[in-house]
């Protein structure tokens, strides 16, 4: 017998093959795909954000010294409208 921890399934049992269950398998797959995805998503959100920001500040600065009118400027450039 042993006198230290069994740290394996292989150790406990020689000789049985381990199986993998299909449920846990293609729950590990579906994982990795979700979270390479939303990482991408995230990445693509802060693109964005700092881009918007980046319109919105040249337009602003711009527009003259600011004021109300470089405020409505800013504003309708960064939501699409001219």
């Amino acid at each position: 017998m042993l006198n230290r921890p069994i740290t394996s399934r292989a150790e406990l049992w020689p000789g049985v093959p381990i199986k993998i269950c299909q449920f846990h398998a293609i729950r590990e797959a579906g994982r990795l795909i979700y979270n390479a995805d939303h990482r991408v998503k995230t990445d693509m959100r802060i693109s964005m954000q700092e881009e918007r920001m980046l319109i919105v500040k040249s337009a602003y600065t711009s527009a003259g010294n600011g004021g109300e009118q470089g405020r409505k400027r800013a504003r309708n450039h960064a939501i699409g409208d001219s």
